[in-house]
């Protein structure tokens, strides 16, 4: 079994990015974030954007990409 770290980047390497959303229903991570910062201490170039969603409901995300 990989550790969190493994199963991020290969989650990102296959779709490109990954939002806190995605990390908990599809790898059951609840700290993404910490998850990114030590990927980024091994000098992962990741990028971060803000998104906003519309329906059905008005709500920041925080979305992670592999590219800019």
């Amino acid at each position: 079994m990989s550790n969190q770290k493994d199963q991020v980047m290969s989650y990102m390497s296959e779709f490109g990015t990954i939002t806190p959303f995605q990390a908990f229903t599809d790898l059951g991570i609840t700290k993404l974030a910490t998850r990114i910062s030590e990927l980024a201490a091994e000098c992962v170039p990741i990028y971060k954007k803000w998104t906003q969603t519309k329906k059905p409901l008005r709500q920041d995300s925080t979305v992670y990409d592999l590219f800019p």
